[in-house]
């Protein structure tokens, strides 16, 4: 459903009636887009949102056996 471009050419009516083609199109997209969004929204609701769970972090001690090696 595209309307076809003005030219110089075209009369009156004809502009007139692309004008209002060319105005349906647009409402019809804007309806398209509303519902789109509106599709988008409820899906977002529905699915509850997952947090990342991080593994808890253990204190890595490292013995001292190096250091007391040297010291001796």
């Amino acid at each position: 459903m595209s309307a076809q471009k003005p030219t110089e050419k075209n009369t009156k009516p004809e502009i007139l009636q692309a004008y209002e083609e060319l105005a349906k199109e647009q409402a019809s997209l804007k309806n398209q887009l509303e519902q789109a969004q509106k599709k988008s929204q409820t899906v977002s609701k529905e699915r509850p949102k997952v947090e990342a769970q991080t593994e808890p972090k253990i204190a890595m001690i490292q013995p001292n056996s190096m250091y007391s090696a040297k010291n001796e």
